[in-house]
């Protein structure tokens, strides 16, 4: 009797290995649009703020090692950045908290250029965005960026409030006890 149950509980056991492992690495499509809004931090910094759309397409594999990686575009209306149309797309490898430096690779006439753009704080499954773009100095692909002055853009909201509070919420390791304003 334990013989003849032996190799049907093999295979299933094998087939529900192989399910499991379809289910937690295979890669998971997202294509999402929020509206949001773009402003500055800082009470003096208050009317610097305007709604825009982020538009995010790629997907996001998941390692044996359990490292999540975005590959895709991720686009927000009205950003001007200096990258050629055929060169924006991304990889991002994204922490546990959901964060990820974005950062766009490609030649120029033989040459390597590296832009970044600032860091991505998003949901599992990108529900929820903040990004703290990079300040640039004049005629630099890197730039700086801080909790008293830097530029943001959060989504879904309406507001700066909503956008501040979706921003606390998703920078909040990073930010630890401070508070956006």
């Amino acid at each position: 009797m334990k013989r003849k149950l032996g190799l049907p509980l093999t295979i299933l056991g094998i087939i529900i290995a192989v399910l499991l492992i379809c289910f937690l690495y295979i890669a998971r499509e997202y294509k999402v649009s929020l509206e949001g809004f773009k402003y500055q931090l800082g009470e003096e910094n208050v009317p610097v703020s305007e709604s825009a759309v982020l538009k995010i397409d790629g997907k996001v594999k998941k390692s044996i090692t359990g490292q999540r990686t975005f590959i895709g575009t991720i686009d927000i209306s009205g950003e001007d950045i200096p990258v050629p149309e055929k060169y924006r797309k991304l990889e991002i490898k994204l922490q546990r908290d959901g964060s990820g430096v974005i950062i766009y690779h490609y030649n120029d006439k033989g040459l390597p250029v590296i832009y970044s753009y600032g860091t991505l704080y998003a949901s599992s499954d990108f529900s929820e965005v903040t990004i703290a773009i990079f300040d640039r100095q004049e005629h630099s692909s890197s730039g700086v960026w801080t909790a008293e002055d830097g530029l943001m853009f959060s989504a879904p909201s309406n507001s700066r409030e909503e956008a501040l509070s979706i921003s606390n919420r998703r920078m909040s390791r990073v930010l630890q006890n401070v508070i956006l304003h």
